[in-house]
């Protein structure tokens, strides 16, 4: 289903580059305010922040992510018909149709947990989905002997339907994650998000 160059780039390249931006450049709040409240130090000091309630959480949000994002694959493309020759697309179709969705729903989830966006989110972000294609396009000319010749043209140029799944699949797999976000935001406030509101 999956290519071994993808496996191996998803993991250091597509969705690595996002997070490391991400984890080396978000704030919870603004360095001055850290300074005028110093409280604010407390909730990681007193383990209030990363907790197991908290882990099972993000364990049960990525399944819930990961099941709705094969399923809808699966119902979406499970039957598409190559209008060249007639024949049904393979595994590397589906396989690839589904990688691509994870990486957009992960770049786009990383966005929903950032408080400040800055324009260095969004190039490496932007870049992690443009490096995939670049690499699928590349991977489709045969010059790796993959198997995986013609892909990119099958995919991005052939079939409506690949579209269609990879607009919807990021919007149905993460509206769960951005309600819950902003209704916690609404009417449950940590302390982090009343600092940044004022």
């Amino acid at each position: 289903m999956f290519e071994s160059w993808f496996i191996s780039l998803y993991n250091c390249v597509f969705t690595l580059a996002p997070i490391a931006v991400y984890g080396l450049g978000d704030q919870e709040l603004r360095p001055g305010r850290y300074a005028r409240l110093p409280a604010t130090y407390a909730l990681g000091r007193l383990g209030r922040e990363a907790t197991p309630k908290t882990f099972i959480l993000w364990i049960c949000d990525g399944l819930l992510t990961s099941l709705i994002t094969f399923f809808l694959a699966y119902f979406m493309l499970g039957d598409t018909i190559n209008p060249q020759d007639g024949s049904a697309h393979d595994l590397w179709f589906f396989g690839n149709a589904v990688c691509l969705a994870i990486v957009i729903t992960v770049t786009l989830r990383l966005h929903v947990e950032l408080n400040f966006v800055t324009w260095v989110h969004i190039l490496f972000s932007l870049g992690s989905i443009g490096a995939w294609v670049i690499f699928l396009a590349i991977e489709s000319t045969g010059i790796l002997n993959s198997g995986m010749t013609g892909t990119f043209s099958i995919l991005f140029i052939q079939s409506p339907q690949f579209w269609f799944y990879i607009i919807l699949s990021p919007i149905v797999s993460l509206s769960v994650s951005y309600t819950i976000k902003w209704i916690n935001r609404i009417f449950t406030p940590n302390v982090d998000a009343v600092l940044r509101e004022r």
